[in-house]
């Protein structure tokens, strides 16, 4: 039986001050494939976990970089 996993994620708060590019995105070789850039226009999109975690990476990357700088 082929089981898909799905949850519903709600922003209540912007993620980063700096917005992830479509341009930055698609040099990334996890992410370039994201369904947002390939179908800019949904309001929903899916991401695999592999996806969603190398989000996750460049977003406490870019979290860490802003406190280094502004240390």
């Amino acid at each position: 039986m082929d089981t898909k996993l799905q949850e519903v994620v709600t922003f209540t708060k912007k993620l980063l001050e700096i917005p992830l590019l479509g341009e930055n995105l698609k040099q990334d070789p996890i992410l370039k494939s994201l369904s947002v850039i390939r179908r800019p226009n949904p309001t929903k999109y899916k991401f695999t976990p592999q996806e969603w975690q190398q989000i996750h990476e460049i977003i406490n990357s870019a979290i860490l970089h802003l406190i280094f700088i502004n240390f």
